[in-house]
Formats: structure tokens, C-alpha cells, sequence
């Protein structure tokens, strides 16, 4: 699966893993891989898991994230002094190497944050600066625009939430942030002016915190968790 991408080989470790007698010590030894393909190729799993209304490897798959993904409270619990940005996710720079050759390259592309550490545990007691790169764009519009409405409902319900747990959320931010998305579509258009025929800036997902910066009217200007600006219906915009 993980070599081809093999949906079939999807559909078979997916309904082994209900079996308690495969699936003890068994799926659950391949967690750390599949954690590993999971973050490199979600756009796999969600269509594969929309398509077999499937959950069970992304049960072996969460538990494992906390290896990988770093959590806001990391860095006050290990003295760092880094500019955390609203929507960021970070991946522990020391697991980078276990990834394919190719999205290291792809990630490299990516915006990274410079963390000044104090003496701590995770620094062997030493003054360390460490760079944390920022893989927000494997989860965001790039692989929105993939998905149909089907898919996008899957990644809400099923993937969003438990990311949620691992993305940044600036303490200003998430004390202006009083909205929220919510669409049966899955997902709204932010669009540029207050009308449906003008460009679509980003798609915002359903239960996404937004900054309104204007309720006046039928649209509401607001900023999206990505910092981008613009206006959505207001029919789409519940309040906190």
C-alpha cells in the first residue's frame, strides 16, 4: 500500500484491522508507518476512507501523531521563544529524516519558524536554536481543491478535529475569534467582493474559526485562520 499507493491493498488492511485476532500486535506494529504515509499522501487516505466509509487505519494512525506533530504547549513547556503564527503545524524537526527523499524536498519548500530553546530537557540542558518547519499547506487549499463534497466531509468529520489539536492558535486570535464556518457544503467560498461571481481567495472549512472584521450586510468582511482577507455570506458565519 504504502509502495504503490494501492487502493485494493487499502480495502484489505482496513477490514483486517477489525479482525482482533490480525489486528492485535499486528496493524497496531505498522501505526509509526502509517503515520508516516498519512502525512506525506492524506489525500490518499481521504479518498480511500470516504470511499469505503472507512475509520479503522486512522485509528492506528492518531495515537501515533503525538510522535510527530508538535503542540502549541510544547514550547512553553521547554522554554522556547518562537513566533507562533495562527494555523501553523509543525513537525518535529528531528523526525524529518524519517520521510521520503521526496517530501523532504517538498517541505523544504515550506515557511519555517526559528525557536530560541532555553536549557532544557529536550535540549540536554543546552541553549539551542532550532528551525520547525511549517506543513500546514499538506492539509490546506492545495489539497481542498482535490477533494469533492463527499471527501470533504470525510476530512471534516473525521481528520479536522483531531488536527485541530496539533495547529497553532495565537492567543490573540483565539480571543477575537468568535465565529465559525458552518456549511452543509462541507466548505464556503472567501471570496473578494461581496458577491458570489467574484474570486474565491480560499476555501474555509466548515467549523473554522474566523475573525469578522465587518458584519455589516449580507457579506461579512472577516479574516481567515491563514491570514487572508475577505468576504464570505453571512448565512455561513455562526456565531461562537
Amino acid at each position: 500500500m504504502i509502495q504503490l499507493s494501492d487502493v485494493n491493498a487499502f480495502y484489505i488492511l482496513s477490514e483486517l484491522s477489525k479482525d482482533n485476532d490480525v489486528a492485535y500486535n499486528g496493524v497496531e506494529l505498522y501505526g509509526e508507518k502509517l503515520t508516516k504515509f498519512f502525512i506525506e499522501n492524506p489525500l490518499f487516505f481521504i479518498q480511500q476512507g470516504a470511499k469505503y466509509h472507512e475509520t479503522t487505519l486512522l485509528n492506528s494512525i492518531f495515537p501515533q501523531l503525538d510522535e510527530f506533530l508538535v503542540k502549541q504547549s510544547f514550547f512553553k513547556d521547554n522554554l522556547g521563544d518562537i513566533d507562533l503564527k495562527n494555523g501553523q503545524l509543525f513537525l518535529f524537526p528531528d523526525k524529518e529524516k524519517e520521510f521520503s527523499e521526496s517530501f523532504k524536498r517538498k517541505i523544504s519548500k515550506f515557511s519555517t519558524e526559528e525557536c530560541i530553546f532555553s536549557p532544557s530537557l529536550y535540549t540536554a540542558w543546552q541553549n539551542k536554536t532550532i528551525n520547525f518547519i511549517d506543513i500546514s499547506p499538506l492539509f490546506g487549499e492545495e489539497l481542498l481543491i482535490k477533494l469533492n463534497v463527499f471527501e470533504r466531509n470525510y476530512f471534516s468529520q473525521n481528520i479536522q478535529n483531531t488536527l485541530k489539536g496539533y495547529i497553532i492558535n495565537s492567543e490573540k486570535t483565539a480571543i477575537q475569534s468568535s465565529y465559525i464556518i458552518i456549511d452543509p457544503d462541507g466548505y464556503t467560498n472567501l471570496r473578494k467582493d461581496k458577491n458570489t461571481s467574484s474570486e474565491v481567495l480560499q476555501k474555509v472549512i466548515s467549523g473554522e474559526h474566523i475573525e469578522v472584521l465587518d458584519n455589516t450586510g449580507d457579506w461579512f468582511f472577516v479574516k481567515t485562520k491563514e491570514g487572508k482577507e475577505g468576504y464570505i455570506h453571512k448565512s455561513r458565519i455562526k456565531s461562537k
